[in-house]
């Protein structure tokens, strides 16, 4: 395989069903979108470029995947030039726009003993966010590879570009990495004092990191707590919310120390600061969404380790869920977060870029199902002090670019959050305008 490809998207761009409709009816109700396109496939190919086809597939239809791989090779032999074909079958790090598919193009290249020429090397689809189109996801995934773009009516007509077209819904280019991880503000309570213990008395202390998933809680372990010396214990909460058992024994091993007592030959675990006076530092980290799912985690914590102090940090917007009103994060953040580790960082620490894979990709990892942010937004309560809390603290996430390596922070940089299901252009919000945009203004400008 050359160095130089020409990728395309496959429907809307080489073939249509032939009736016009959205989908097609089955395995045979294709034809190309033009005479045009053919010819042109087989003259690039002639010219030295390596084709390649690369579509999202994704179906709750099991009929649409089967009927996807019975027609590719019809299609292929119609082309009748040796091309390849990449499909996504999921909601996963390789369903455009983010680049997944794309890094499977340059490992292909380079087992062929070549790097692709970016400078000559392109990508063309019709989903390119114009006034008619019904989504801008191809034009976002060139970006995501750092490609040329082109319609099809660009190449296969030789239309001039458009400069009519937006990128739509949330835009992490706009998103301010200003404050680092460790920068949080303390709340005060109800008298206007601060909510925090002398830093004299130094007792042991419980972090309880309260955010959705993918919200920055070990990103800010991690970078923060960790460095200090605090030990992390994540799970899941229980049915009822009712305090995992191995999470009272994680608890009673480093808060409870042995204090002798007179005439006794053993030294039994009493609950009580350790006699040394240095502090044992812990950090709980899970969803707590709700006073309900805190509730009995902290009753076990003031009942039996009333030595202890009690902080929560935060990782939730206080001024509410959507980035384009809070400024500080929310569900389009998380989703971005959420496919960004998946596809780049190992589950194990979001700083071991370099000890993956040549395209600086991890291990797989989960994508957060777009369930839980729902079922997060409508479980919220913001914690307060009179659930027991010592201190409550706020955390926006944010990479601090002398602590992230240059490919990470790169990689985060990425239209990402496009990935779950549904269509960026169906929440009216345009996230950047093209030269000639004529619809409605950016709201991120």
């Amino acid at each position: 395989m050359t160095g130089r490809v020409a990728a395309f998207d496959l429907d809307g761009t080489v073939i249509q069903p032939k009736d016009g409709k959205a989908f097609p009816k089955d395995s045979f109700d294709w034809q190309f979108c033009s005479p045009l396109v053919v010819p042109k496939l087989r003259e690039l190919q002639r010219a030295g470029y390596s084709l390649v086809l690369i579509s999202n597939q994704a179906s709750s239809n099991p009929k649409l995947a089967t009927d996807f791989r019975k027609k590719i090779p019809y299609i292929c032999r119609k082309i009748g030039v040796p091309l390849h074909v990449y499909a996504c079958w999921d909601f996963d790090e390789y369903r455009k726009p983010a680049p997944g598919m794309w890094h499977a193009v340059q490992e292909l290249v380079a087992a062929a003993g070549n790097e692709i020429d970016c400078a000559s090397s392109f990508y063309v689809g019709d989903a390119a966010g114009r006034r008619t189109d019904h989504a801008d996801t191809d034009r976002k995934f060139a970006l995501n590879a750092g490609l040329r773009f082109m319609t099809p009516e660009e190449l296969f007509g030789g239309a001039v570009p458009d400069p009519d077209w937006a990128l739509w819904g949330w835009n992490p280019f706009s998103y301010p990495h200003t404050a680092p991880p460790e920068s949080t503000s303390l709340r005060v309570d109800a008298a206007g004092l601060l909510s925090k213990s002398s830093a004299a008395m130094d007792p042991s202390e419980v972090i309880l990191l309260v955010g959705a998933p993918a919200s920055g809680k070990t990103h800010h372990y991690e970078h923060a707590l960790q460095p200090q010396g605090y030990q992390l214990l994540e799970f899941e909460t229980e049915r009822g919310f009712a305090v995992p058992l191995h999470v009272k024994g994680w608890l009673q091993q480093r808060l409870d120390v042995p204090v002798p007592t007179p005439g006794s030959e053993e030294a039994p675990l009493l609950s009580g600061p350790p006699p040394s006076g240095a502090p044992t530092r812990l950090v709980l980290s899970s969803s707590f969404p709700s006073r309900h799912s805190r509730r009995s985690l902290l009753a076990h914590l003031r009942t039996t380790y009333p030595h202890v102090r009690l902080r929560a940090i935060v990782f939730c917007p206080a001024g509410g869920f959507d980035e384009a009103t809070s400024g500080k994060g929310g569900v389009e953040l998380w989703k971005h977060n959420s496919v960004w580790k998946m596809a780049y960082q190992p589950a194990s620490g979001e700083e071991a870029l370099d000890r993956n894979d040549s395209l600086g990709r991890a291990g797989p990892t989960s994508l957060v199902p777009i369930e839980a942010f729902k079922r997060w937004e409508r479980d919220w309560e913001e914690p307060t002090l009179d659930e027991g809390f010592d201190s409550i603290e706020q955390c926006v996430f944010g990479l601090d670019p002398a602590r992230t390596s240059a490919p990470s922070f790169a990689a985060w940089h990425q239209w990402l959050a496009d990935v779950y299901p549904g269509k960026a252009i169906k929440t009216g919000r345009v996230a950047i305008e093209g030269p000639g945009w004529t619809g409605i203004r950016s709201v991120q400008r």
